[in-house]
Order: structure tokens, then sequence, then C-alpha cells
């Protein structure tokens, strides 16, 4: 946005969207903010869709994409730690950051089901099995390699046990 014309060449060569000179027509305005909405849309389905190729190449999952505060966001699924349920929401603990995403649990589990390394431990809990550091029969907690402490509930116990030495 400018008041000044002569710049919309280069504006144009570095991939402009638009050029808007003032005063600001609305309707323009508004048709700029509607194709920039439409490209980002475009550049998003485009990374899913790649991140799909690469699934079916691979015939393994190895990356999914988490959607947190409006920015879709590649995850590698080595880098997930633990998921942490909160109402209709999951906070996903990576080794790299912490997103919020939401989607519930049950999402995750499914999407993580063909994972061996994963296993709900709790109704609030998905854990990568590679990423306990240590676990407390006693008490039935998890600790993780972040320093997260998980619940274990005790229906999951000899489930859970048993997946540990599998």
């Amino acid at each position: 946005m400018t008041a000044y014309d002569q710049y919309a060449i280069r504006a144009f060569e570095i991939a402009a969207i638009d050029y808007l000179l003032k005063p600001i027509d609305i309707e323009r305005l508004k048709n700029a903010v509607a194709r920039v909405v439409q490209q980002r849309n475009i550049e998003q389905q485009s990374q899913r869709l790649s991140l799909l190729s690469n699934t079916l190449e691979s015939k393994q999952l190895k990356n999914i994409v988490i959607s947190d505060k409006g920015q879709q966001n590649i995850v590698s699924i080595e880098s997930i730690i633990a998921i942490e349920a909160q109402e209709s929401y999951c906070t996903i603990h990576t080794t790299e950051k912490t997103y919020i995403a939401s989607k519930n649990l049950k999402h995750f589990e499914t999407v993580l089901e063909s994972v061996p390394d994963f296993f709900r431990v709790h109704k609030s809990w998905l854990v990568n099995k590679k990423c306990i550091k240590q676990y407390s029969k006693s008490d039935l907690s998890i600790q993780l390699s972040n320093g997260l402490t998980t619940k274990l509930s005790k229906y999951k116990k000899a489930e859970f046990e048993e997946a540990l030495s599998a």
C-alpha cells in the first residue's frame, strides 16, 4: 500500500499479490486479501500433498501436519515425545517445541496407529515408547526424556508392561 505508483513494477517483480494506491478502494483491498488467503491455502495444500506423496512412496508415516495457531507445521513422528489431551485440544510435546492442536487424542491415536512406538498409557496421554526414561510401578508414573511425567492407567498397566518388553 503506497501513494507512489512508480514502484508497482518492482513490487510485481518480487511477487507482490497486488499493489494498492492511496486512497484505498475497499473492494480492491478485500479482493487482495482474498487472493492472499487463497495463495496461503494453496501453499498449505501443496505441503500436505507432498507429505502424502512421501508417505505413499515410503509406505511408512514419517511426518504429520499439525495446525497450531493458524500455522501448518510439518512435524517428524520421531520428534514427538508425547501427546497430552486437554478437553477438545491436545498438546503435542516434541523434542523441539510444544504445539497446541484443536484435535482430540483419539484423532492422533488413529493417525499414529501404524507407528508401533506410540502407546496410549492413560485417557489423557499417548506416549512414544522410545522417549520413556523411567517407569514407576508403585505410583504408576512414567518419566519422559524431556522431563515430563505422565500417568499410567491401572487398566493399562499389564498391556503397557508387555509393550515395553516387546
